[in-house]
C-alpha cells in the first residue's frame, strides 16, 4: 500500500497549483496453480488544478475526488506462453470536475463530467 497526503504552504510567490495533496494506492495478488489475479485500487483527492479565468480572476478548475479499481488475469497455458487480460476502471468511475471561484454559486461550479468506460487488453504473452 501506498499513501501520500501533503499540506503545502509557502509565501505568496509559492504555486501549489496541479499538485495532488491526496493519493492513496493499494492492491494484492493471489496465485494459484497457473492462475494469478491481481487487484489494484486507487484513489485520488480533490485537486486544484489549472487557473480558469472565465469563472473570475481567481477561479480554478478541481478534479474532484475518485477511487479506480484495476483488475489483471494470468492464466499459465504451457511453460512459457500465457493468456492474460488486463481491466482498467473495472467499476466505470465518473471523472467529474468543478471550475470556481469566490464568486461562483454552488449550482454554477459544475464544469466536465466525464465516463472513459473500461479499457481492457487481452492477448498471449510469450518467454524465451
Amino acid at each position: 500500500m501506498n499513501a501520500t497526503k501533503l499540506k503545502l504552504e509557502g509565501d505568496a510567490l509559492a504555486d501549489f497549483t496541479g499538485f495532488l495533496p491526496e493519493s492513496v494506492n493499494w492492491g494484492g495478488t493471489v496465485a494459484w496453480r497457473r492462475v494469478t489475479v491481481i487487484a489494484k485500487w486507487n484513489y485520488r483527492g480533490e485537486q486544484k488544478a489549472v487557473s480558469y479565468p472565465d469563472m473570475g480572476p481567481d477561479a480554478f478548475r478541481y478534479p474532484q475526488p475518485r477511487m479506480q479499481l484495476d483488475l489483471s488475469l494470468d492464466v499459465r497455458l504451457a511453460r512459457r506462453v500465457s493468456l492474460y487480460a488486463n481491466v482498467r476502471n473495472v467499476t466505470d468511475e465518473i471523472q467529474n470536475e468543478f471550475a470556481y471561484g469566490p464568486q461562483t454559486p454552488r449550482h454554477a461550479r459544475e464544469f466536465y463530467h466525464g465516463r472513459f468506460g473500461r479499457p481492457f487488453t487481452v492477448g498471449l504473452k510469450g518467454t524465451f
